[in-house]
Formats: structure tokens, sequence, C-alpha cells
């Protein structure tokens, strides 16, 4: 791939010297809903409400946050019963784990499960270098 294809993949408000996990998985959602403000007519053809509960956690992770249940709902732009269908479903899967909020046991509060950050990061490795992208130690 030459240096002009490689260029029309990257985004610009991403660094394409250096960019961390983190970067990557912001960018692949942010994509997502700059899509859907471009054309929300068709945002129900590519809903992908697990994989944005993917991404939205993945990026807690990697910040150190744990996300409640009600913000993976927001943060995967549907409503809270189509939220917990597919919270429900990645539980299943093993790919996020549930707990209490340990300062309002009314709330509920999810993250990804140790296989489900280590298959992220091989995700991310591969999007980074097909992208042109690299992390600070070179790799991607």
């Amino acid at each position: 791939m030459n240096t002009q294809t490689r260029g029309l993949r990257r985004h610009p408000d991403v660094d394409p010297e250096v960019v961390s996990y983190r970067d990557l998985a912001m960018l692949l959602y942010k994509e997502r809903r700059d899509r859907d403000l471009e054309l929300p007519e068709a945002r129900d053809f590519w809903s992908d409400p697990a994989w944005d509960m993917l991404l939205d956690l993945f990026i807690a992770t990697e910040e150190g946050r744990v996300v409640n249940v009600t913000s993976a709902c927001i943060g995967a732009c549907v409503p809270s019963t189509t939220g917990l269908r597919w919270i429900g479903q990645l539980s299943k899967a093993r790919l996020v784990w549930r707990g209490v909020d340990p300062f309002d046991a009314r709330k509920g509060t999810l993250g990804l499960t140790k296989n489900a950050v280590a298959s992220m990061k091989r995700y991310l490795d591969r999007v980074g270098a097909a992208r042109g992208y690299r992390k600070a130690d070179g790799s991607f």
C-alpha cells in the first residue's frame, strides 16, 4: 500500500506517528458516531450496540474507569431495554462482567473481562497496522 492510499485511511484527528489502544478505540467509536450524524436515515442499517458497548468499555478500561449500565446504553445509542438485552448477551459470552456500584447499590456497573481486553488489543493491533499507525514502542 502506498503512502497516498494509506493517507486516505487515516483520520485527521489522530496523530499518525504515535497512537495508543485508547486512541484507536476512540477513533473507531468516533467514526461510528460521525457516520450516524452524516447518514441519520440509514442509522438502523448498521446498528451494532454490542460493538459500540465493547468499544466504550474498552476505552473506559484504558482510562481506569468502570461504566454504569445506564452509561453503557447511552454510549451504544440504544434504549435501555435494548442495551440490557445486549449486555446480557455480552455477559453470557463472557466478554463483560457485571457488578454493583460500591457507592450506590442501586446502580449496576460493567467492565470488560481480561480475555475481552486481550481480544480487543489484538483487534486494535490489526486496525493500527492496516491504517499505518504505530504505538510509542514502534509496534502495530
